[in-house]
């Protein structure tokens, strides 16, 4: 049970770090995805600066983003293990609630490391 759990954090953490970094950081990505999500979301005026007042300023803080990103992939990936594992469609709660709380917290630790190289 418990090692389960560590390996579902391990693999969301680094998801969720790697896509928040990349949209964060303004990495463009693999096809340009990274950038053409931040241009679909989000609104910038000619000096770079971001105009829309509720998802701009979300793009420029890593915790902020990487709560939900760390949400949503938490959501996908618990959900898919459920179906792999257990053929149900749905999660357990309490499962779940433990690794997005994890998994945010060690995505933040991450940016932070990562940036004070």
């Amino acid at each position: 049970m418990i090692g389960h759990i560590l390996e579902h954090i391990i693999v969301v953490s680094l998801s969720s770090f790697i896509i928040t970094f990349m949209l964060v950081e303004d990495l463009d990505g693999p096809f340009d995805i990274f950038r053409r999500i931040r241009n679909f979301v989000t609104k910038m005026d000619e000096n770079g600066n971001y105009v829309d007042k509720v998802f701009g300023p979300m793009f420029k803080c890593h915790w902020c983003l990487g709560t939900w990103v760390s949400f949503i992939i938490s959501i996908i990936y618990m959900t898919c293990i459920n179906i792999i594992e257990d053929g149900s469609f749905g999660i357990v709660l309490f499962e779940w609630f433990f690794v997005f709380l994890s998994s945010m917290s060690v995505s933040g630790i991450l940016h932070e490391f990562v940036m004070n190289l």
